[in-house]
């Protein structure tokens, strides 16, 4: 015997499957399949929901087919049900309200005139016309002229608030 006719052929075959072309099993229209993970059955998920929807109304029709309790083909229906749904949606606008805003500090040297301005300011603080984010502006002034008083007045605020 040769050495050619003690070899044995070694073949090997494998058969592999490929996904060519699938429909919706809902409408019929073609389905698109990428090649990898689970084959599509539906062409969208509304689809996939209305087969299930029909699945599983099939199924409980059967269940009660089985138990006796499914209402006859020929009976009339005893009850129509109107489900209405009242959806309420609540929407705030903010709106700007004009504050009335003093028309400028008087000219220097009239005294009436900015003791009329600052009681203008201070009945729109007390009013409720200034916003609170602006108090701190208001103060900040006011201390200004506190100091330029006591600086300018002989004797300072004390002499200057004291009585006669």
């Amino acid at each position: 015997m040769s050495t050619e006719e003690n070899r044995v052929a070694r073949t090997w075959e494998s058969v592999r499957t490929e996904l060519v072309s699938r429909t919706c099993e809902w409408c019929g229209a073609p389905v698109a399949y990428s090649g990898r993970g689970p084959r599509p059955k539906y062409c969208s998920a509304a689809h996939r929901q209305r087969a299930y929807e029909v699945r599983t109304a099939r199924r409980r029709q059967e269940e009660a087919v089985e138990a006796g309790t499914a209402r006859p083909a020929d009976e009339p229906v005893r009850e129509v049900i109107r489900e209405t749904t009242e959806r309420t949606v609540l929407r705030t606008y903010t709106q700007e309200v004009p504050v009335p805003v003093p028309a400028g500090p008087p000219a220097v040297g009239r005294a009436r005139e900015v003791q009329a301005y600052l009681e203008e300011i201070a009945a729109a603080v007390r009013e409720g016309r200034l916003a609170v984010y602006d108090h701190r502006r208001v103060l900040s002034g006011v201390d200004a002229v506190l100091a330029a008083l006591d600086d300018a007045h002989p004797g300072g605020l004390r002499g200057l608030s004291g009585r006669r």
